[in-house]
């Protein structure tokens, strides 16, 4: 199809405000584009690589929960072959961004859509032109389906041509401190019939896990089919003639299905696709696209770089977020990169959970699943420890043991051990309290009966073994931990560790004193499953307010034991975000000598409990922290913008927003190419919806109080609670509220501007602050 680029933009009306683009070649931003570009679907991911794979080059096309360990120390997410692959030559010269001269070069990623488009004119050595373009996305309609349509047209004169459209089985996994690149796969079967190339791939690890992919290949010149036999074409094109190749790539994973099986699911779904065609597959995975939209669109009034930013951002999130019924959770690095190993940490449960629940309360289902689905595991875990209940790992994967690796890059560069699968235990509260908190916001009690309580009470009988009890204080401490700040390590009583564990203790206590009134067969049977003790619950509330920590009288909280006797540093001076710069020859590895912190434990701890602690509270800690922080983590920016919302300081809450946004779109920490920073993505919502938009759960009812920074007019969104929906629009001083729901009642208490406000459903009403 000749100039598919140009009409599909004019079509579909590309705006900018929807759109990220690269309007030239730079080799140095190559890894930045790839994951900045990066399509998805939930199920696959396929980093945005160019077709033709210029040197340096890192394709990567994850499937979600396929990881392996064989090669590696710990398990990684496999990077399966690359569908996306296509390689033209001109008389044996290739044709390629690096391998040929070009004229222009544009792509553009169109986030409404998740379509990935391209065009770049080239010129040969006999400096004849040629116009190459591309448009190809991974299906969200049909998550199982890649398509991509490339088009080449002869400008000045005819051409040979020599195309080879074969999957890219070169790719591998990325080399570490540790351990050169390696593949995790292997070749288990090949076949070629009636138009279609089927291989299968089998894991490594788990020789029963098959990758399947079907894919078929259509040739046109200038509209009129041409037959194809061999993977590599050979083709004559007369000046101004355009040949166009469709390429339909079906890829199906499974444990399940036998050989014979994934081949015949694999085959039956390309002849499905193929007889769609290209047209209407483009406008189904559209439509899908735009039914995403609907709930998740966020509109910022009087900020036009920042609302593309936020497009940007939630894109990401929503390319991610897990298939339906898929069970999966997100790592690190989302599906754009294979950094951090694809494994899961702590960040999907206190980061991004919260915007699925509100948005795609599904994917927060599964999200939530995929940790009860390991919670044997955690208890196997635990007894590994002589702990009780369910230990997390810090680092999980596909079986839910730890794997987190033993050695890693420092941020000088230097190769460290990694002590937090011994230490950071604050992620078996964290996952608690998404527990929770996914409770609260929604009142699923269907889940909490199925799953949710299980995992509160067996985390509460994890920090049962875990406290240790002075007896001279006559309270219980957690010893020899790391908190979320990470630079310090076996510290003694930390802050957010402590009083993580002292809820998790409180509320699973509550929830049990719930369940036994509202549901008491249900009690008896999961107490009896699990073996659950009248004493053992009785116990959670013994020691729960025994567990403290050190708060000076002017309300300041130390953040673990001894912190206060650090080597205080002082910051003079900031980047253009107000971040801290140290100096150039600051020595990394003393650093927990001193009072710096990678991001601020007892910050994180105000944010996440905000209903314990008062204005002042927060005022004192965050004047106290705040210049101590050095933002060595992705986290770190937008927790601080929350929390400089919450005291008043809007100009730093802003500064420290605008960090936290464009951390991917700028690089600005200068690790993008590894993959997209989905906490980051996850702390960005939270700060415009609750930072901002003042949308917040505050002793388990709804809570609205705008703070928009001054450039801002007005802030847009839905949010889901409790069943049903709100349309919240906040300007300074008023909110538009409409609230849709199938229920006649309003579901739970509202407050808008620190005030309990009836809201009448399927109704718009006006507060007023």
């Amino acid at each position: 199809m000749r100039n598919n680029y140009s009409r599909y933009r004019r079509a579909n009306r590309v705006k900018e405000q929807w759109c990220v683009s690269e309007k030239s070649w730079d080799s140095e931003l190559q890894g930045v584009r790839e994951a900045q570009f990066t399509l998805g679907n939930g199920l696959i991911g396929s980093r945005g690589i160019l077709e033709e794979l210029p040197q340096g080059a890192r394709p990567g096309t994850y499937l979600a929960g396929f990881f392996d360990k064989t090669g590696s120390l710990v398990a990684e997410l496999v990077n399966i072959p690359n569908p996306f692959s296509l390689w033209f030559s001109l008389k044996g010269e290739k044709l390629g961004i690096v391998a040929m001269d070009w004229t222009s070069h544009r792509r553009d990623l169109d986030l409404r859509h998740g379509l990935l488009s391209r065009q770049t004119i080239y010129r040969d050595v006999r400096k004849r032109k040629y116009d190459y373009q591309s448009l190809r996305f991974l299906s969200m309609d049909d998550r199982n389906l890649g398509v991509m349509q490339v088009s080449l047209t002869a400008l000045e004169g005819a051409a040979d041509l020599s195309v080879e459209a074969a999957l890219d089985m070169s790719v591998w996994n990325s080399e570490t401190v540790t351990e050169g690149r390696k593949k995790h796969w292997r070749i288990s079967e090949v076949s070629h019939s009636r138009g279609m190339e089927y291989i299968r791939t089998s894991g490594l690890d788990d020789e029963q896990f098959f990758v399947a992919f079907a894919t078929s290949v259509t040739v046109t010149v200038d509209g009129r089919p041409l037959r194809t036999k061999d993977s590599i074409l050979r083709i004559h094109l007369r000046k101004g003639q355009t040949v166009s190749l469709t390429k339909i790539v079906v890829i199906h994973g499974s444990r399940e299905q036998t050989p014979a099986q994934i081949f015949r699911a694999t085959s039956q779904h390309l002849r499905q696709a193929v007889k769609q065609g290209f047209p209407k597959l483009l406008s189904s995975h559209m439509r899908a696209w735009d039914r995403l939209w609907a709930p998740a669109s966020i509109t910022v009034r009087g900020d036009p770089k920042v609302q593309k930013a936020l497009r940007f951002n939630i894109y990401h999130l929503l390319s991610t977020a897990p298939a339906p019924g898929s069970r999966c959770s997100i790592g690190a690095k989302t599906l754009s990169g294979d950094g951090y190993r694809g494994h899961i940490f702590w960040d999907s449960d206190i980061f991004l959970l919260p915007y699925y629940t509100h948005v795609r309360q599904m994917a927060a289902v599964d999200m939530l699943l995929y940790r009860y689905d390991r919670l044997n595991t955690a208890r196997q875990n635990a007894r590994r420890k002589n702990y009780r209940g369910a230990m997390y790992p810090w680092e999980s994967a596909g079986t839910g043991e730890e794997e987190t690796p033993a050695w890693a890059k420092g941020i000088d560069g230097t190769v460290i051990s990694i002590s937090t699968h011994e230490q950071e235990h604050h992620i078996t509260a964290d996952i608690a309290y998404a527990v929770h908190r996914y409770y609260i916001a929604t009142g699923d009690a269907g889940f909490m009966l199925a799953c949710g309580f299980e995992m509160l009470f067996e985390t509460a009988r994890f920090w049962v073994s875990r406290v240790e009890y002075d007896r001279r204080k006559h309270t219980y401490g957690i010893k020899r931990v790391i908190g979320p700040d990470e630079f310090h390590e076996a510290v003694d009583n930390n802050a957010y560790t402590n009083m993580m564990a002292k809820w998790n203790l409180v509320v699973a206590h509550r929830m049990a004193t719930q369940l036994k009134a509202k549901f008491p067969l249900e009690f008896l049977a999961l107490c009896k499953r699990i073996d659950l003790k009248p004493s053992e619950i009785r116990s959670w509330k013994q020691i729960a307010p025994r567990i403290g920590m050190k708060v000076l009288r002017n309300g300041v909280i130390e953040q673990f034991e001894g912190y206060f006797k650090r080597q205080p540093v002082r910051v003079r001076s900031r980047n253009n975000y107000g971040l801290p710069e140290l100096p150039t020859n600051f020595v990394w590895k003393y650093v927990d000598k001193t009072q710096l912190v990678k991001q601020a434990d007892v910050l994180m701890l105000l944010h996440l409990l905000a209903d314990i602690f008062g204005v002042r509270t927060k005022k004192v800690n965050y004047r106290y922290y705040e210049p101590r922080t050095v933002h060595k983590s992705s986290l770190s920016s937008g927790l601080h913008a929350i929390m400089a919302a919450e005291v008043g300081q809007m100009e730093a809450a802003y500064n420290f927003f605008q960090a936290a946004l464009f951390v991917d779109l700028d690089n600005t920490a200068g690790n993008t190419a590894e993959g997209i920073h989905a906490a980051s993505l996850g702390m960005v919502l939270q700060v415009v919806v609750g930072g901002f938009g003042g949308v917040t759960i505050r002793r388990g009812d709804l809570d609205i109080r705008p703070r928009l920074p001054k450039i801002w007019k007005a802030l847009s969104f839905r949010y889901l609670w409790r069943g049903a929906e709100l349309r919240i629009t906040a300007e300074r001083d008023k909110v538009r509220l409409h609230l849709r729901s199938r229920r006649k009642s309003q579901p739970g208490r509202i407050r808008v501007f620190g005030h309990l406000r009836h809201v009448p459903v399927n109704k718009i009403v006006v507060f007023r602050r």
